[in-house]
């Protein structure tokens, strides 16, 4: 296995997780998805938000990533919302290194780039692309 995708909505978890909210939530996944050995990196490929009523920019973060040196926050994609309905494909996809080695539970976070709190939304849904890094040490943008 050299990359894998993972559709996510934030109603995924709320059993285990009653004080998810669409713009932060923890997803646990069914079972561990234990990465093959080697260095990965994650990107956000689809994003549809619904409800962000202040129609703000906001940042998709991530607990699977490390944090950017700039913001201090592991920040998957910056996202420029001018409706209360968003919904993206990302061709140009940034990848992030993955900073585990088995994916089970991990957080996914909504964030005003201006507040750095989580937007104000009513329902999130997002695809994430894993892949193997082709060589050691770099990340893809």
């Amino acid at each position: 296995m050299d990359q894998f995708y993972l559709y996510l909505t934030h109603e995924d978890s709320v059993k285990g997780y009653p004080a998810n909210t669409a713009s932060d939530f923890t997803i646990e996944l069914a079972s561990i998805v234990r990465l093959p050995p080697g260095q990965w990196e994650c990107a956000l490929k689809e994003l549809r938000v619904t409800g962000n009523k202040d129609r703000e920019t906001f940042y998709v973060t991530s607990s699977l990533c490390n944090p950017d040196f700039n913001a201090n926050l592991p920040i998957l994609r910056k996202v420029f919302s001018k409706s209360q309905v968003f919904q993206k494909t990302y061709t140009d996809a940034y990848y992030k290194r993955v900073n585990v080695c088995n994916i089970h539970t991990f957080g996914i976070r909504l964030l005003s780039t201006v507040k750095k709190e989580p937007i104000v939304a009513k329902s999130t849904e997002l695809t994430l692309h894993f892949k193997k890094c082709l060589t050691p040490g770099s990340t893809t943008f």
